[in-house]
């Protein structure tokens, strides 16, 4: 076999590049902290990996979106909040307004109050995110709700869409509800039918308290209540078909068909009121009845029990106001609720996924610097062995 100088050169050379590459390796993996610096390290891991860091970046972002839907349902939560302290607010007015001690003077305050009130409301369904966008106006966020139309009636420009969140693999939440269904789909009355008192009356009878004593003998129809004496009424449906009658006492129940409804004061011969399947009525329109009730009553003082039946169904009307706010709200307490839980279980999925993903490619410290050491002396031999080497010639040996 013949050994060449060439030959050592080159095992000493090979042997170099081999411990160089090993040492760069080693310094890749320390400087990084990770034990696989490429797929050809190790493919299965390399797969696993993947997947694992796929997996956390949706978890991360469903993070971010249970965040962004928190914000959003807190700062409707707070509208609706406000929005009942409101109602509220004007619900004393109205029995404030409603009561006989009350003087001109008074109402007349009151009417500008409920005025104050109502541009209040419609700050409230007008109002803003932090990032600028509509609350109340489905998916069209950058278009004002709420806005007085040429009529005088207050118009809705947004659309019922709601905007959703994907904060899990599985599960979406609302983040929002339209201002239709915040402020203008309210059930009129109580809920089933709506009461009035026709404008000709003369009595002193006027609409007190309804309800549904039997929902399960309700025929929806309009019907109307009428006195055939101070103490006799009838009631007839639309198609005049007499469905009820009695005799009457002030303050006492008059029932048909399931229906209840209390009738105060003393109506007096040929009166009558109607009963009407409810509508839904905007909570803006109720309160400009309810202060066109009062600046009427104040300029041009009406029948007193005309003034009373008005006042009764505006009081009726914004309890219901106030119970569809009050549902309005519950549901955003639940999505809240059921945010924060998928939330909780995200953040537990991530550093459960974070332990795996370490667990594959974080390096071994303690081990890579030992395995670090013996790379760099490994080399500094390799080294010392080539400049031996490089020094030798065989015509050192020729005689």
């Amino acid at each position: 076999m013949r050994i060449s100088t060439m030959a050592f050169t080159q095992s000493a050379i090979d042997s170099i590049d081999t411990r160089s590459a090993d040492l760069s390796k080693i310094q890749s993996q320390v400087a990084s902290g990770k034990a696989i610096q490429s797929p050809a390290d190790d493919p299965a891991a390399m797969v696993h990996i993947l997947q694992l860091q796929q997996a956390l970046t949706q978890s991360t972002q469903y993070g971010t979106n249970a965040d962004a839907a928190t914000t959003r349902l807190s700062y409707e939560d707070q509208s609706l909040t406000d929005t009942t302290n409101l109602l509220q607010h004007i619900r004393d007015l109205t029995l404030q307004a409603n009561s006989g001690s009350t003087d001109p003077t008074s109402r007349a305050a009151i009417a500008t109050e409920l005025d104050q009130n109502v541009q209040q409301l419609m700050d409230i369904a007008n109002r803003q995110d932090a990032n600028g966008e509509y609350l109340f106006s489905g998916l069209a966020t950058q278009t004002q709700p709420f806005a007085r139309s040429g009529s005088g009636a207050v118009a809705y420009s947004g659309n019922q869409g709601t905007r959703q969140a994907q904060i899990g693999q599985t599960q979406k939440i609302t983040v929002g509800d339209s201002g239709f269904q915040v402020f203008q789909n309210v059930a009129g009355g109580n809920g089933t039918f709506t009461t009035a008192a026709t404008a000709a009356n003369t009595g002193t009878g006027s609409i007190g308290t309804t309800s549904l004593a039997n929902p399960a003998a309700w025929v929806s129809d309009t019907y109307t209540i009428s006195f055939t004496s101070a103490t006799a009424y009838q009631v007839t449906n639309s198609a005049s078909a007499v469905v009820a009658s009695g005799t009457f006492t002030p303050g006492g129940n008059v029932t048909f068909n399931g229906a209840s409804v209390v009738i105060q004061g003393q109506p007096a011969a040929g009166d009558s009121f109607t009963a009407t399947p409810a509508a839904t009525q905007d909570m803006f329109t109720t309160l400009d009845n309810l202060r066109t009730a009062v600046r009427a009553q104040i300029n041009t003082p009406a029948d007193s029990a005309q003034y009373a039946s008005n006042m009764s169904t505006a009081l009726a009307q914004i309890d219901q106001a106030l119970n569809h706010d009050a549902d309005v709200q519950a549901g955003v307490g639940a999505r809240l609720n059921t945010n924060d839980t998928a939330k909780a279980t995200g953040q537990t999925d991530q550093l459960n996924l974070q332990t795996s993903l370490s667990q594959l490619q974080d390096l071994d410290y303690a081990s890579a610097l030992g395995k670090l050491a013996m790379e760099q002396t490994g080399l500094q031999a390799a080294e010392a062995s080539y400049s031996k080497i490089a020094q030798l010639s065989l015509f050192n040996y020729i005689k």
